[in-house]
């Protein structure tokens, strides 16, 4: 087995000034995003060569957050290119656009599903509007369950075309619905390991949803 490669703390140093200049020159900007909070607690917003981890007990409105924060990524960062490749094993694809055209027009899905009462033709014309404007984000969906290996090689073939030069957006909905062989636990750390390496790709970003045991939530886990 060859030697592992190595870098000495001179070196990393180097790095570590060059990244704290670059951040005071602007030279690297995080994306924002619409909640001031978590802004500051990722230190300004989603970076590149990073991994961020949302998780929540089922029905916490994991998938909510990552439909909102999609819009924002683009919303709210209009000088940056970016694309969004959405891993959305947890709901289809169309399910998610109705999401987004919710909460542009401020209507519950219910009412845009026409679930009480139909749609009206002049809401409905608002909708067909709407849809027009987010069919030019650039994102994109793959709401069919995969393995890590599938996962892999999807990321690799839209950072080396589709966003090639752009800031890649990576965002797995959710962990656990990953397919393969072997445990669940073996699953996620294969998983793990392959984002790991996906994160050091030039201006990537990785979000993955994950879902709590709702053992989390019972008294003796809160008390510990």
């Amino acid at each position: 087995m060859e030697t592992l490669s190595f870098k000495s703390i001179a070196e990393v140093a180097n790095e570590s000034v060059k990244y704290i200049k670059d951040r005071k020159d602007h030279t690297i900007i995080p994306l924002k995003t619409g909640w001031n909070k978590f802004n500051k607690v990722c230190c300004g917003g989603i970076e590149p060569n990073m991994i961020f981890t949302i998780a929540g007990t089922s029905g916490s409105g994991k998938s909510a957050f990552v439909n909102t924060l999609e819009n924002n990524l683009i919303d709210l960062n209009p000088d940056q290119e970016i694309v969004i490749l959405n891993f959305s094993f947890e709901m289809l694809s169309y399910r998610q656009i109705g999401r987004k055209l919710s909460n542009k027009l401020r209507r519950t899905t219910s009412e845009l599903y026409s679930a009480e009462e139909d749609l009206s033709e002049e809401d409905f014309a608002k909708v067909k509007a709407e849809a027009e404007k987010i069919k030019k984000y650039q994102i994109y969906y793959v709401d069919t369950p995969s393995t890590v290996e599938g996962i892999e090689k999807t990321i690799d073939y839209f950072h080396n075309s589709i966003a090639k030069d752009k800031w890649l957006i990576v965002i797995l909905d959710h962990t656990l619905l990953v397919e393969g062989e072997g445990s669940e636990r073996s699953i996620i750390v294969d998983l793990q390991k392959m984002f790991i390496r996906k994160k050091k790709l030039p201006k990537t970003s990785i979000i993955q949803i994950s879902q709590m045991n709702r053992n989390i939530e019972q008294p003796e886990r809160l008390n510990n």
